[in-house]
C-alpha cells in the first residue's frame, strides 16, 4: 500500500494553534508558478483549480494500481502554497506583487509519466485552461521548520505570522526558507472567512558567532 505522508500527519493538523517546532522530511509535489497580490484573485483560483485537477486525475490513476492512504481533512487534498519576494520577506502586503508556487502532495511512485498522462486527461476534458501544461512535478526539502495554523483571513495570518516571529527569536531561530500556508478547502472555497490555514517556516539555530 502506498501511503502518502500517513507517518508525518502531525505535519498536516490544523487543530494545532501553538507554535510548533517540527521537522519536515522531503517531499514531492506537483507544482504551478506564478505571481499576484497576497489574495486569492481570479488567476491564483484558477491555477489552483487546475493543479487540483491534475491531482486528482493522477491520484485516480495511482490508485487503480496501487491502494493509497491519501493524507486530508474532510476528504479534501491539502493545497499548499509559498509566498516570496526575491527583496524581502513576506508581510501580507496586499498591494505587493508577490511570487507564489502552488503545490499538492504527491506519493513517491508519481512520476513524470503520470503527470504528463494527467495533463494529457485534463486538456482532452477542458482545452483552455492554459495552466495544465506548466504543472511541473517537484521536490521540497524544508527540514527543521516552525508551524502554527489560524482560522479566518488575512488579519488572522498576520497574527500568527508575529506569534511565530516571535518564538524564533526568543529561541534564537532565524527564517531561512519561503513563507508556507496550507489550506483545506476544495479551490472554489479557498476565500471563505471560516478557511484554516497551516503556517510554516524553515528556519536554523542563529549561534553564538552570529549574534556577537
Amino acid at each position: 500500500m502506498e501511503t502518502l505522508i500517513d507517518q508525518d500527519k502531525h505535519l498536516y493538523d490544523p487543530s494545532i494553534e501553538e507554535v510548533r517546532l517540527v521537522d519536515v522530511p522531503d517531499f514531492n509535489y506537483f507544482t504551478l508558478y506564478g505571481e499576484g497580490p497576497a489574495e486569492f484573485d481570479m488567476h491564483f483560483l484558477q491555477a489552483a483549480l487546475t493543479l487540483f485537477k491534475v491531482d486528482e486525475y493522477a491520484k485516480r490513476i495511482l490508485s487503480a494500481k496501487t491502494p493509497m492512504v491519501n493524507i486530508c481533512t474532510n476528504g479534501v487534498t491539502p493545497i499548499e502554497v509559498l509566498w516570496w519576494k526575491d527583496d524581502r520577506p513576506f508581510d501580507f502586503n496586499m498591494d505587493a506583487i508577490w511570487k507564489w508556487a502552488i503545490m499538492i502532495n504527491e506519493p513517491t511512485l508519481i512520476n513524470e509519466d503520470i503527470l504528463s498522462l494527467s495533463q494529457k486527461m485534463v486538456l482532452e476534458e477542458n482545452p483552455g485552461w492554459s495552466f495544465t501544461q506548466s504543472i511541473t512535478l517537484s521536490h521540497l526539502s524544508e527540514g527543521l521548520s516552525l508551524q502554527t495554523s489560524f482560522k479566518g483571513g488575512r488579519t488572522e495570518g498576520k497574527k500568527s505570522l508575529e506569534k511565530v516571529r516571535a518564538f524564533a527569536k526568543s529561541n534564537n531561530l532565524e527564517f531561512i526558507g519561503k513563507y508556507h500556508e496550507i489550506y483545506f478547502e476544495n479551490p472554489e472555497d479557498l476565500k471563505s472567512n471560516q478557511l484554516v490555514t497551516i503556517l510554516r517556516f524553515p528556519v536554523s539555530e542563529i549561534k553564538i558567532s552570529q549574534i556577537i
